[in-house]
């Protein structure tokens, strides 16, 4: 029996022809997986039932992960079934994420790290209180635009956060010790000790240590 309800009738309009899809929110897996033992079977994603960070805050929304390598090229195929177009990707950080490939072609596996475009979607069997299963729904992939950093090629010096009071110096050894320097490289406070990179064809020749400021 049909009756007719004008309370819930409601008209479309259209605002602006051919607008497009929204630019996507620039992500990494920080955001959205705890770092774990390195384990993907084991990965645990972040949820916050206040919805103000993690999967639950970022569910439908569209969203480029930046810095992805991916784990299991076999799943990387449009005319594989539902399930099997479900891959496994990481950011080298301990912790892993699983990306959906669409029906259509994005090209062959990505050898290199790469992002990922596309809307966070949250599957069944997310679990009693659906607190996981999210996934991201691939629209398309990019070369990674996260810069990584070459540890074996960058030297690194670091010292406690509390000595604020000092500050890094040089002598160049080519030639014989040469006069005390301040080095250029400011240094940045990470994870509670100042941290500076250096730049390894400067480095190979010279001899750092910490001067007290006056």
């Amino acid at each position: 029996m049909h009756r007719n309800e004008p309370e819930h009738d409601f008209t479309m309009s259209l605002v602006a022809s051919n607008y497009g899809l929204p630019e996507p929110e620039a992500l990494s897996l920080v955001s959205l997986v705890r770092a774990d033992d390195g384990n993907p079977a084991t990965s645990e994603d972040l949820f916050d039932p206040a919805r103000l960070t993690g999967g639950e805050h970022w569910q439908g929304v569209r969203i480029r992960i930046n810095g992805l390598t991916l784990l299991n090229a076999e799943n990387w195929s449009p005319t594989n079934a539902w399930a099997s177009r479900l891959c496994t990707v990481t950011d080298g950080e301990n912790r892993f994420f699983k990306i959906r490939h669409p029906r259509y072609s994005l090209g062959p596996a990505p050898a290199s790290p790469f992002d990922a475009i596309g809307i966070l979607n949250q599957e069944s069997g997310s679990g009693v209180q659906g607190t996981n299963g999210y996934e991201l729904f691939v629209q398309a992939i990019e070369p990674s635009s996260t810069p990584r950093i070459d540890i074996a090629s960058a030297p690194v010096i670091t010292w406690p956060g509390s000595l604020a009071n000092y500050a890094l110096v040089y002598t160049n050894l080519a030639g014989g010790p040469g006069p005390w320097q301040a080095a250029t490289n400011v240094p940045v406070l990470v994870n509670g000790r100042w941290t500076v990179i250096l730049d390894p064809s400067e480095a190979r020749t010279r001899f750092y240590t910490l001067q007290r400021c006056q």
